[in-house]
């Protein structure tokens, strides 16, 4: 993948990003010609904005446009928050199932079949989670493993299954 520099901020995005994912500004109407430029622009923006760093932080806790963003996707890494709150989404989203499928005694075939999306959602973010910590998604079947999962610190960095989530 090629990636190209953030004009604004100088963090690396995807050559094809239409905006930067760090700092949140378009990159349409903006060119660099050469490195001069987009230094004396970095100069610039840092000075001009005393506290841009904290105001950066701030925003970027606020606006988390990731998380979420291929939950049915077995592939990449998740945060603890993530899966912790993928899990609390599981838990309600079954009991809405029970109630109005199982709340007799006699069983509902489409109250299975309801299930299977979450059951596949619950799967690949414990997948992700589990490449968070650089093990294979196949840990997650480890009797205990998922709430090792949500208190573990995951790898910094690169590992084998990509980028650091944070």
């Amino acid at each position: 993948m090629e990636t190209k520099k953030c004009p604004y901020c100088d963090k690396t995005v995807l050559a094809i990003s239409k905006a930067c994912k760090h700092c949140g500004k378009s990159f349409e109407d903006y060119e660099i010609n050469s490195e001069e430029t987009q230094e004396q622009i970095v100069g610039e923006q840092v000075e001009s904005n005393a506290n841009s760093e904290e105001e950066y932080q701030i925003n970027k806790v606020l606006s988390n446009k990731s998380m979420f963003k291929q939950s049915f996707s077995f592939d990449g890494r998740i945060r603890r928050l993530e899966y912790g709150l993928s899990f609390m989404i599981y838990i309600v989203y079954f009991y809405i199932i029970r109630l109005l499928f199982f709340s007799s005694y006699d069983s509902n075939i489409m109250g299975y079949v309801f299930l299977i999306p979450g059951y596949i959602f619950l799967w690949a973010q414990g997948s992700k989670r589990c490449h968070d910590r650089n093990n294979s998604g196949w840990y997650q079947l480890i009797p205990f493993y998922g709430l090792w999962m949500l208190f573990a610190s995951g790898d910094e960095g690169v590992n084998n299954y990509g980028e650091s989530p944070k």
